[in-house]
């Protein structure tokens, strides 16, 4: 399930409380617009993964399951938009 429409700066807090909470990256887009105009960052924890993407354009997008999408609602008091990825 992905959620979309992300606003940036709740999108790297996001990114920031997986991390805290023992999260390790699978995968980092390390281009040169890195951060720029596009970033991808995929989180793993045991065998789930979240993916997080980006754009200048289109904000966040966050891939995971309905269980952690819920999770995040409840944590960040926000109702993330489901959507297709872009």
């Amino acid at each position: 399930m992905t959620a979309t429409d992300i606003d940036t700066a709740l999108w790297n807090r996001i990114i920031l409380h997986y991390k805290d909470a023992g999260w390790l990256p699978a995968y980092m887009y390390d281009a040169f617009d890195a951060g720029i105009d596009y970033n991808l960052i995929v989180l793993k924890k045991g065998s789930e993964e979240i993916l997080f993407g980006w754009d200048n354009w289109m904000q966040g997008e966050i891939e995971a399951s309905p269980v952690q999408l819920a999770e995040l609602e409840d944590i960040f008091k926000t109702k993330l938009k489901r959507g297709k990825a872009k």
